[in-house]
């Protein structure tokens, strides 16, 4: 038996403490160790943290611009952690120029693209408050609504407002003047045509009940022949000389016309609160590009193209249906007033039958008529038409056409922060057998070195930018 006093009854492995950040700046040397020190908490908490906060649902929620008080602990989280990354010296990167690069060039002649605000974490939370207190039936007092909407969408309401008024607003007003004008050079032609037409009609009347019947000096080609082709262009001015456009088609263009004078006036404004506040009761800002909601040009510009669209293809319909019958007339008319006379005169053979003289001064006078009073008049008619549809061709409106095709949708930017290649302190488990005077210890311990650790990159949410893309 040993005695304690006198003999080693085995061996102790002794350890010494030490102080972590003096052992870090040993293995390092300086400056890499303070400065490894100094962003210790952000490389070993805060960036592990963004790993495990990306596969919450609140962080692909945030994400996918979609707005919601459900996501708001796990976006909260995402801030505090790209925070943490920022204050320790390690910036947050993004590709937002590059992708706002590419949202332009989708821009095409008759392509707009209107960006609208971007929604950050901070425009998020204030918005998500509201949400949260401005329930179906509350009064949502006190929430700042419409300081918070202004502060969001004034930055971007005069590009906005431009879009809409160099695309839209601009060009539909002298589009909706030159309908008004061609439709009242149409009736007034109309209404011009109605005298000398109703002389026109009794003058042929006469030739042909007198001096067709009673006389018989018609039998002849050429005679007879005039005579039914006036006689068919008399069938066919009856009908063109009672055409009207509507009064209550040129009515609606006048309305319509002030309509868009006021929508190029008002495309600034924004909404009141009251109807600011109806939005989040009514639970419409669910997404990013939802915030297109609180443009009153927007529902405008939406009601009042589905307006034009109906009145031009009243125009264009009314065009399609008597177009033909006005053009066909016209140049039948043009053809019998310019054709000669020297075979009817010499058919009618007036020296040796003066009673046929009557006649031929009945169809010199109605050829008179035609060309002098009539032609010019359906000339207008015609015109008319072709004005119609030269103006609706040129138009986003008319048969077979969608109009403005306005749509809304978001394009996403990505937001990181990047920890470059670097000289880091490693550690490993090392087990040692130590051996004394005959006494054998096994002893395990961590053990620092000094490696270099290949860079690594954190992503933070994604930030959308809503846009409109107007087809025009």
């Amino acid at each position: 038996m040993c005695d304690a006093w006198r003999c080693v009854p085995g061996l102790e492995v002794l350890t010494k403490k030490v102080n972590l950040c003096d052992t870090v700046r040993k293995i390092l040397g300086q400056p890499q160790g303070d400065s490894f020190i100094k962003s210790s908490d952000a490389i070993c908490q805060c960036f592990p943290r963004i790993g495990d906060l990306s596969a919450t649902s609140g962080f692909k929620s945030f994400d996918q611009g979609v707005l919601s008080i459900a996501d708001s602990k796990d976006v909260n989280q995402a801030v505090k952690v790209q925070k943490c990354m920022n204050d320790s010296g390690f910036k947050t990167a993004d590709d937002r120029d590059k992708v706002r690069k590419t949202l332009q060039s989708m821009a095409k002649p008759k392509v707009l693209i209107i960006e609208g605000p971007e929604i950050n974490e901070g425009s998020y939370f204030k918005l998500i408050a509201i949400s949260k207190s401005c329930k179906p039936g509350s009064s949502c007092t006190g929430m700042r609504i419409q300081e918070t909407i202004q502060n969001l969408l004034t930055p971007y309401m005069a590009e906005i407002a431009r879009k809409f008024r160099e695309g839209l607003f601009v060009p539909w007003v002298p589009f909706l003047q030159n309908l008004l004008l061609i439709s009242n050079d149409f009736n007034l032609a109309s209404q011009n045509l109605g005298s000398p037409f109703i002389s026109f009609r009794s003058r042929f009347d006469y030739a042909t009940q007198t001096s067709c019947v009673e006389l018989g000096s018609c039998g002849g080609p050429a005679v007879s022949s005039f005579l039914k082709q006036v006689g068919d262009i008399v069938k066919s001015t009856q009908l063109i000389y009672h055409m009207s456009v509507p009064e209550t088609s040129s009515n609606l263009l006048i309305t319509y016309i002030k309509e868009a004078q006021d929508a190029n006036e008002l495309a600034e404004a924004l909404p009141d609160e009251s109807a600011s506040a109806d939005l989040f009761r009514g639970g419409e800002i669910k997404t990013v590009q939802d915030l297109f909601k609180f443009v009153p040009t927007i529902d405008r510009t939406f009601l009042l193209q589905r307006k034009i669209g109906w009145i031009v293809d009243f125009y264009a319909g009314y065009s399609a249906e008597n177009r033909d019958l006005v053009t066909s007339t016209y140049n039948s008319l043009v053809a019998v007033a310019d054709s000669s006379s020297s075979a009817i005169e010499f058919e009618l053979n007036v020296q040796e039958h003066p009673e046929n003289d009557s006649l031929l001064q009945q169809i010199i006078m109605m050829k008179w008529i035609m060309k002098g009073e009539i032609q010019g008049h359906l000339y207008t008619m015609k015109r008319a038409f072709e004005r119609y549809d030269d103006s609706i061709a040129k138009s986003s409106f008319g048969p077979g056409k969608s109009g403005v095709v306005m749509e809304p949708s978001a394009i996403s930017y990505q937001r990181w922060t990047k920890i470059p290649k670097m000289v880091m302190p490693c550690s490993k488990q090392v087990t040692k057998t130590f051996n004394k005077a005959g006494f054998t210890k096994t002893f395990s311990f961590t053990e620092y070195s000094k490696c270099m650790v290949e860079g690594v990159t954190a992503y933070y949410p994604k930030l959308q930018i809503p846009y409109i893309r107007l087809a025009l």
